[in-house]
């Protein structure tokens, strides 16, 4: 192995391009400071929230009003070719949703097994003001040698940072 220990954890920040030569700090700096990251031990993750009333949708960061309850979320997860993940957490004000959870062993059809490892578009409730986060874990599962000896025991994680939804007054 020839890991050389860092990035071992990483946050994955929005910006508007996938050039890296493109991006500047200061754009970095506003996209931080805005919360639009996802951190994680590998995944990469992109969480998007839809609803009519959108011109665009919701990203990371964003705060949004609805037209109604009703609201689509959007996951994607994709991982390299040594990790994976099997489970996916919705949060609504930090309280897990039990019917948006989805697990390869319970929903084998949600998960994938190339580069994509889920992509679903899940119904969504929304009440009131509240705060929508994403999680996803390999469970039972480690990132591997690739990462060495001592990080390659941690198991796949990614998390976003929410998307907040203010209720229409």
């Amino acid at each position: 192995y020839n890991f050389h220990g860092s990035g071992a954890l990483r946050n994955w920040i929005r910006c508007s391009t996938d050039d890296p030569a493109k991006i500047s700090t200061a754009e970095m700096t506003s996209r931080l400071q805005a919360g639009q990251i996802v951190m994680s031990t590998g995944p990469f993750m992109t969480v998007s929230l839809s609803d009519p009333a959108l011109q665009v949708d919701a990203q990371i960061g964003d705060t949004v009003t609805l037209s109604a309850s009703d609201a689509t979320l959007n996951v994607e997860i994709q991982c390299a070719n040594w990790l994976d993940i099997n489970r996916v957490e919705v949060f609504i004000n930090g309280e897990p949703q039990p019917e948006l959870s989805r697990r390869r062993s319970t929903h084998p059809d949600s998960f994938g097994q190339g580069v994509v490892k889920f992509r679903q578009s899940l119904p969504l409730k929304i009440e009131a003001d509240s705060f929508v986060i994403v999680a996803a874990i390999g469970e039972r599962l480690q990132l591997g040698r690739v990462m060495g000896e001592k990080e390659g025991k941690r198991q796949p994680v990614v998390v976003s940072n929410p998307i907040y939804v203010e209720s229409p007054r």
